[in-house]
């Protein structure tokens, strides 16, 4: 372990995780020396440092994780509203390519039946 790392965010995962099972193996023998603060601070040692950024890191993946489901389910529900099977789109940029299809020939046909039923207004105009 080294001071190579200036912020704590610059630590890769795999560091993180190997150390935590460093600390999670010494708990479970009874060692504790692992548990000591160096002066000065390593950040990819401490275990007060390595704990409280991989638990960061667990929360901020964990409310990205539900802020994309939660921004998911909309476009799901669109989805099966105007017809489309969510399941043959196998990513989200697909699915959304497909809902803008649907629109535009949605759209085209709705655009279609107006001209059709202002001319039929405009035929009803002259035969009476």
């Amino acid at each position: 372990m080294s001071n190579k790392y200036k912020s704590s965010k610059d630590i890769p995962s795999a560091v993180l995780a190997d150390r935590l099972d460093q600390l999670s193996g010494s708990i479970t023998k009874g060692d504790l020396s692992e548990f000591v603060m160096r002066i000065p601070a390593e950040l990819d040692h401490c275990p007060d440092l390595v704990m409280s950024e991989a638990s960061m890191r667990l929360r901020k993946t964990d409310s990205n994780r539900i802020a994309t489901q939660n921004e998911s389910e909309p476009l799901e529900g669109i989805a099966e509203r105007i017809g489309l099977d969510c399941d043959a789109c196998p990513s989200w940029d697909l699915l959304l390519s497909a809902i803008h299809r649907k629109l535009d020939s949605m759209k085209f046909e709705l655009d279609a039946y107006r001209e059709l039923i202002d001319a039929e207004t405009v035929d009803d105009k002259e035969i009476f």
